[in-house]
Parts: C-alpha cells; structure tokens; sequence
C-alpha cells in the first residue's frame, strides 16, 4: 500500500480540520472517514490506478473539510459502486465530454464540479486527476495532478482550497 495515502489519512484522523483562509473561521468543518474496503473487493479493482487502489485500502469513502453548517464546502470522495453511478450518470448527461477510462471518484459540496480520474491504461494521461466542470468544455478542465496521493496532498496541505482556481493558485 502507498505510504503517501496512508500517512494523508492518519494525518486527517489526528487533526481536526482547519480553515484555508476563505470561510469565515468561525464555520466549523469535519472529516468523515469510512473503513476501508475488504481485501477480496480491493483485488476486483486491480487495473485500476495503483493510488486509487491505496486510497481505497485506506478509506472506502471520505468526506473532507466538510462545512457542517451550510454544507456548501468541501470534498466527497466515493466507494466504488457510488464512484460507478456518479460516472455513469456523467457520460449520460455528458456524452460529448466523456471518454472511455473517465472515473469520477468524488464532487465538490456546493457546487457541481466533479473529481475525475483516468483509469484507461492504454492512455498517456492513466492515473491523472482532472477536474470535471459540467459548464465547460473539456479542454478548459484543470488537470490538477498526476495521481490521486499527489492531489490530495496538495489539497490537504493548502486546507481543502481549491488550489486550481485563481483565488486558490496563491496558496499552492
């Protein structure tokens, strides 16, 4: 298993969460952490990304820097069968920007942008995280990192921020 996801994790469970600068301080947030998948099911999932693999070794589900009194931020990150669904649903309401090997593994509370991983090997781009945002177009989505323990140490170390957006790109 990835030490990187391991230690992201543990790191979670030991510290509350803190604020990335933009909800008022006084919000509290949350991180809710599943247990992790059963080793039969983690071997079902083995042409998968070796990162997201370890993510689900570590976590079946996450729901990070939640806002517990709005709900309007944060990040939830999917069990397989949820992630299966929500990519279902995205290449049926979204053909023209789905491509096979698309996975969205997670969205954003608040708003409608989705976390998308490639899962296609024969692929330059296997394993790397892209932001899915429904209103555009696919060339104008933010890749964010080249697997899923790099984006998730970045969005931990700048506090859930989206770090990819113009008012986030300063913390990074």
């Amino acid at each position: 298993m990835s030490g990187s996801i391991d230690k992201i994790f543990d790191q979670l469970r030991r510290s509350p969460p803190t604020h990335g600068g933009t909800l008022p301080d006084a919000t509290p947030l949350r991180h809710t952490i599943s247990q992790p998948l059963a080793t039969e099911e983690l071997g079902l999932l083995s042409s998968l990304p070796q990162g997201l693999i370890d993510f689900w070794a570590v976590t079946a589900s996450a729901r990070l820097f939640e806002d517990t009194v709005y709900g309007q931020w944060g990040l939830q990150l999917y069990e397989p069968t949820e992630a299966s669904a929500a990519t279902a649903c995205f290449q049926r309401l979204y053909p023209e920007h789905f491509r096979h090997g698309d996975l969205i593994l997670g969205s954003f509370l608040g708003d409608c942008d989705q976390l998308l991983i490639r899962t296609d090997q024969s692929q330059m781009d296997w394993g790397e995280v892209w932001i899915h945002s429904p209103l555009d177009e696919r060339a104008q989505w933010e890749r964010v990192a080249d697997d899923l323990p790099d984006f998730l140490q970045r969005y931990v170390r700048v506090a859930g921020q989206k770090f990819w957006e113009p008012h986030g790109k300063s913390q990074q």
